[in-house]
Order: C-alpha cells, then structure tokens, then sequence
C-alpha cells in the first residue's frame, strides 16, 4: 500500500510539474521554437528519474498512466483555441507530433530497460539535450539543409547533434560504442521528420546497445570488432551520400538506406545487407531517364523495399538457399518493376501493337534485373563459408545434373519475373509513379513478395522432378 501511495504521489508531482512547466515557458518573450525546446528540454530531464522513482516492477503501470494522461493533457491542449500556453507547443510554423511520440519513447525505453537503466538514461539524455542543441543550432547557423518528406534538415544541426550525442555516449561506453551509438542516433535523427525523431532516436540507441549486448560475442567481442563495425557504417554513409545524385532520393531517404543497411547486418551479417545495397545501386540504374528527378522520392520507397526482404529474413523454418533465393527472387522483381515504370499508363496508348513492345522490353528489362539480383546471392557463395555450405547439397550433389535442368529452373525464373511485371502493368488502375503514392509501393512490395515466393515454389517442385 505504501508503494501505491507514494507511486500515486508521484504521478501527480509529475504532472504538476508539467503544467508548472509549460506555464512558466509561456511567460518567457521568446522564439517559439526556442520555447518549445525549453518545455523539450524540461521534460526529458524529469523523465530521467523514471527508472529511480519508480523502481519496482508492478510501478510500470503508474509509468503507463502517468503517459497516458500527458497525452491525454497534450491532446487537449492541442485541439483548444489558441491562447499563450498552447502556443507554448503548437505555434511554430511546422506540422509535428513530436509531443506524442515523445512520451511514447519514454515508455518503451523505460519498460524495456528496467535492468539496465543506464541505457536508458543515454537515451532520454541525447533526445533532451542533443535534439534540443541541434535543432537551435540548425535553426541560427544552418545554411546547407537536405529534405526528410516535406520538412527538412540542416547539416550544421545534425553536426551539433552528432557531437553532443557522441559527448553524452562517452560518460557511459568506451570510444569505440560510443561513437557507433552517436552515428547511429544521428542517422536516425535525420530519417525523421514530423517529431519522429523523438521517437526513432532513443529506441535506436535502446535497441541497438541491447542487440550488442546480447550478440556481443558473435559480432563485437573486441574492441577491435566494434571499430570495424564503426568503420562499416561510416564508409556505407560516405558510399550512399556519394551516389546520391545519381539516385532520386532525398538526403533523408539516404541516410533511412544507410540505416537498413545496418538493421540488415546487425540481424542477419552481410549476406542478408548486401540486398538493400544492391537494392539502392541497381534502383539508380534501373530507373528510366525521364524519372530520374533528384530529390523526388522520400522514406516509403525504401522501406517498401527493404520490407520484402524482412519478410523473408523472418521467416521461421527455411534453408538458406531458400531464403536467399527468395530475397534474390523479391530484389529482382522490385528492379524490374521500377526498370519498366516508363510503360505504365497511357504512355503507349491502347493499340495492339503496344501490348508486343511492353512484352519485349519488360523481357529485356526482366533480364538486366535479374543479372543485378543474383550478385548478392553470389557474393554469399564467395564471402560466406556457411551459406556456401549450405548450398553444397545442390551445387555438388547432382541434383541439378544436366545443363538444361539448370536453363529451365533459370527459364521457369524468368517467365514467372515477367508474368508478375506484365500482372502489374496491365492491372485495371494506373500504374502511378508519383513520389507520395503510398498504394504504389504498397502493391510493390506485395507482388514482389507474391512473385519470388511463387519462383521458389516452382524451382522447388522442378528439383524435386529432376
């Protein structure tokens, strides 16, 4: 009973103190973006003694009614006419939910590091002061911006963010992770707009100082082992950021690359990053010239693509030549898909003689896409011993005997590819190109799903004949 009291007492301490809080900042003459990071700012450091106030465990649910009644205070404030205190929040010049997802935040990471409260203290640490110092600095010294959707970012903001975060990692971790943390939070930063930030931040920084404990002895047992991993992702981020010309992606859309490129090889090693990285550079040269617009495409893009290759990833159960053979399969069908976007539509007109060059140049295009996918899949037979051996009962057993086993499993592959381009071509509404088409991806992941899981059943059943 004493624990309920004192737990009740402290829910209401806490939200006293938020209304003292956005009272006091609606009295200050200032910007109003400087007095929003003010309330920012406040709240994450009350927010730090979550894990000491409320240490016990049957305390999460006062946690969870504490946040629920913030948003619900929040909301309310939101939806009211405008007066001083709601300007105190809602009357910058730009759309942001930032509020929400920021007690969101605060409960995952509270919930998920109840053993471990130092990780996170660096999370609500680097979303109060690093978010806040970036973004006032971005806000008075930024000169070179880059777009994430239909807000945007500063260079000099992310610089800012990029120091403080590295500053705060190094009061808990060595060097080596702490950098690995702070390059991490600041791409996640980047990818996010509309106050996603205040959520993506301190769950990547949760999430990833979580896997590497959990996986410290198989990819970061040494201090040596953390600096190539530092390395890797500071040369994929100059990689990406060097070709982004040449690709239509803005810069927030490039760094959401980077950072499935690094979901990828945190889960699944390098065999399973190499996909969405071939996935960006053959996107670059699969695309027709005429859409080939800098800057027209945000996040969705990429995470429609790096979804399918999830989906296989996760799949329970499955022999990694399957597995692989479906991510191949899946990166095929996305470049194909975008290598005939040019035939889609009333670009050809209805005549006869344009369903004939739609086929012939969806096969010539089916077949370049399929060249791109299997470098991957190769790689893997040459970097990795285990997928190698893996694909020994295959490769050396006889089981594809003859040359022309092998010519109709690669046949079979390639009329499928192109049956499910033509399905997508010829579907009943215009297939649309435009950049904020959620539908159009969405489709996209669905038939490149539905396609490489229909080829590997095929080629499944062929060897099975063989």
């Amino acid at each position: 009973m004493q624990l309920d009291l004192r737990s009740v007492c402290l829910v209401i301490g806490y939200l006293l103190g938020l209304v003292l809080l956005i009272a006091g900042a609606a009295t200050i003459s200032l910007a109003s973006e400087t007095r929003r990071k003010i309330v920012h700012l406040g709240m994450g450091m009350a927010c730090l003694a979550l894990p000491l106030f409320f240490a016990h465990p049957a305390s999460r649910w006062y946690v969870l009614a504490l946040l629920i009644l913030v948003l619900c205070g929040l909301h309310w404030l939101r939806s009211s006419k405008p007066n001083k205190y709601r300007d105190v929040l809602y009357a910058v010049q730009r759309r942001s939910f930032g509020e929400y997802y920021f007690a969101l935040a605060v409960w995952i990471a509270y919930d998920l590091c109840r053993t471990t409260p130092h990780i996170y203290v660096l999370a609500i640490l680097t979303l109060a002061f690093a978010d806040t110092l970036g973004a006032l600095a971005g806000r008075s010294f930024g000169r070179h911006y880059y777009h994430c959707g239909v807000s945007h970012k500063s260079i000099e903001g992310s610089i800012v963010f990029l120091c403080t975060s590295l500053c705060l990692s190094l009061i808990f971790f060595a060097p080596p992770l702490a950098i690995l943390i702070a390059m991490t939070a600041t791409i996640f930063e980047g990818l996010s707009g509309d106050g996603l930030d205040n959520l993506t931040v301190p769950l990547a920084i949760v999430f990833l100082c979580r896997h590497l404990a959990y996986r410290f002895s198989e990819i970061c047992s040494t201090p040596a082992q953390i600096w190539q991993l530092d390395l890797l992702l500071l040369g994929v981020l100059a990689l990406v950021l060097a070709f982004k010309q040449s690709s239509t992606l803005q810069g927030g859309a490039c760094l959401s690359v980077v950072s499935v490129i690094l979901l990828a090889y945190l889960s699944g090693g390098l065999g399973f990053a190499l996909y969405p990285l071939t996935a960006f550079f053959g996107y670059s040269h699969m695309l027709p010239h005429r859409y080939r617009i800098p800057g027209s495409h945000a996040t969705l893009p990429v995470l429609a693509v790096f979804a399918t290759f999830l989906v296989w990833h996760l799949l329970p159960d499955l022999a990694p030549g399957i597995r692989n053979g479906g991510m191949a399969l899946a990166l095929a069908l996305h470049l194909c898909m975008i290598g005939v976007a040019d035939l889609s539509g009333k670009r050809y007109g209805q005549k006869k003689e344009a369903v004939g060059l739609k086929i012939k140049r969806t096969a010539l295009v089916a077949g370049k896409a399929l060249a791109v996918s299997i470098i991957p899949f190769t790689l893997q037979t040459v970097l990795l011993p285990s997928f190698k051996t893996a694909l020994n009962p295959i490769l050396d057993t006889g089981t594809m005997c003859s040359i022309g086993a092998i010519c109709l499993i690669m046949a079979t592959i390639y009329f499928i590819m192109v049956a499910t381009c033509l399905a997508f071509l010829y579907s009943t509404q215009k297939f649309p190109i435009a950049p904020a088409s959620k539908r159009r991806w969405l489709r996209q992941s669905l038939v490149a799903l539905t396609g490489s899981s229909m080829a590997i059943a095929m080629v499944g059943c062929i060897i099975d004949l063989i």
